[in-house]
């Protein structure tokens, strides 16, 4: 479940195995520490996502700079012979 950001991939799944070793986190055991699930979240899309909703609208800008300043200053960047899909990270 979950599109893919490539249209030359079937789902989110396909795509993350053909860019790196990972596999989607919610496909993980339970007991494994890359293992993330939802709890049944409205799925706004039948292509498997759904969209955040800002309110008010304003804190749009808000998470907007506070996120460009985190890619800007603190994300570290994962190796190009490890590469992930992680947003968040702490350390290579």
């Amino acid at each position: 479940l979950g599109i893919a950001p490539d249209p030359h991939f079937k789902n989110r799944r396909e795509f993350l195995l053909s860019k790196t070793s990972f596999k989607p986190r919610n496909n993980y055991p339970f007991t494994e520490r890359l293992y993330a699930g939802w709890k049944n979240p409205l799925l706004t899309s039948k292509q498997g996502y759904f969209e955040v909703v800002f309110n008010p609208p304003e804190k749009a800008k808000e998470f907007l700079l506070i996120w460009a300043n985190y890619l800007k200053y603190q994300r570290v960047e994962p190796l190009r012979s490890n590469p992930h899909p992680f947003a968040f990270t702490n350390s290579l």
